[in-house]
């Protein structure tokens, strides 16, 4: 069971529980072994909030100028936590909408 925050519901935080598959390779020559179910539309690995989560923190950010601090408390999670799932999708331009100035 992993936990991943997202995003708040009715002014509540939210918390999703993903419940990830594991394998166990039968194969004796197998590099890996053991391995874990992945699925980016949920999460990235290693993630504490879901992609939803990221993509609307990242928008509070880039339309409502929110701050890192108050996006924490809206989520129920640390500063860390936002700042470190959203800093490296802050650092790749938004794409440019239709009929805007280059």
């Amino acid at each position: 069971m992993v936990r991943l925050v997202d995003i708040p519901c009715f002014g509540a935080s939210t918390v999703v529980w993903w419940r990830k598959r594991t394998w166990t390779c039968s194969e004796p020559s197998c590099p890996v072994g053991v391995f874990t179910e992945q699925d980016g539309q949920v999460a990235k690995p290693r993630a504490m909030l879901t992609t939803r989560a990221c993509r609307w923190a990242t928008e509070q950010v880039r339309r409502e100028h929110a701050s890192i601090a108050g996006l924490a408390r809206q989520l129920g999670t640390t500063w860390r936590t936002v700042w470190t799932s959203i800093e490296p999708i802050l650092t790749v331009p938004p794409p440019m909408s239709p009929g805007s100035p280059a």
